[in-house]
């Protein structure tokens, strides 16, 4: 069981699906057309050394989003460390600073290191990781279709309204993601009538479920925990031998996850700080 888990073993599966997680961003960073790279201020900085990433967008005008991923997951933590993504990101004019934190237990003082640089926590997200055997029943009256690898305007739209998304990250971008690599998309169907939608992201042994969502008038009726084992069989066909998502909070979806099967691994705990 993964809540028994001990710290070591936590850390273990923290740095993978952490891991599978940044392969995914990457994968999205190279769907974008150059037009859409140049419009977005998309730009990506490692630090080989600290081994940390850090994604520079412009979300929206006037702000840009800078996000720093890793600290702490293989033991480079420090405040110096700290200091030198801060100053990248000031170099980069970034006045939206952010530091997701996996929550691991011998690493607690980073929470304090970036408190006392005026951050401040502002959402949590909770990591969920299951076995992608033994396969799942699916209940559903609706129909679940897998897309082909090209553009698929429904997908899109319904992404961007379920997720209120604006640009950069609306309809046409979302519309490509079957052509993404590793990413297989799917829509859900009443007669005719495009209904929901999920997406799984895979490489080697590992994949990502995202993208979940249902119109307005379908919700509550079990769409979404279909759509969830639809998923996790098709990753058992693809050779996955394990799952993760991620949820914000203990919200409706999490409870969809827990009834596939999936178990709790750590908490993602935001810090953000705006300048400027």
């Amino acid at each position: 069981m993964i809540a028994k888990m001990d710290s070591d073993g936590q850390l273990d599966w923290i740095r993978r699906i952490e891991t599978l997680d940044q392969k995914c961003r990457q994968a999205h960073l190279a769907l974008q057309t150059p037009e859409e790279t140049r419009k977005w201020g998309s730009r990506v900085h490692h630090l080989p050394e600290a081994q940390i990433t850090i994604y520079v967008t412009d979300s929206e005008p006037g702000r840009r989003v800078g996000r720093a991923y890793g600290l702490g997951l293989y033991g480079t933590a420090s405040e110096s460390v700290i200091d030198n993504v801060l100053g990248l990101m000031i170099d980069e004019r970034v006045n939206d600073l952010r530091f997701p934190i996996s929550q691991i237990p011998q690493r607690p003082e980073i929470q304090g290191w970036l408190l006392r640089r005026d951050f401040k926590r502002s959402s949590n997200f909770i990591q969920w990781r299951t076995p992608t055997t033994p396969r799942r029943q699916v209940d559903t009256p609706y129909t679940i279709e897998t897309l082909g690898s090209s553009r698929n305007e429904s997908l899109g739209a319904l992404i961007a309204a379920n997720y209120h998304l604006k640009e950069p990250v609306g309809a046409e971008f979302h519309s490509r993601l079957p052509e993404m690599e590793g990413m297989k998309c799917y829509l859900t169907f009443d007669q005719g009538l495009a209904i929901g939608t999920g997406a799984l992201y895979h490489i080697g042994e590992g994949c990502l479920l995202e993208y979940g969502s249902t119109i307005g008038s379908h919700r509550k009726q079990g769409h979404q925990c279909a759509m969830i084992g639809h998923r996790l069989n098709e990753a058992d066909g693809l050779g996955c031998t394990w799952a993760c998502s991620s949820t914000m909070g203990y919200d409706r979806s999490s409870r969809n996850l827990r009834r596939q099967g999936f178990e709790k691994v750590y908490d993602d705990w935001v810090f953000r700080k705006r300048v400027g």
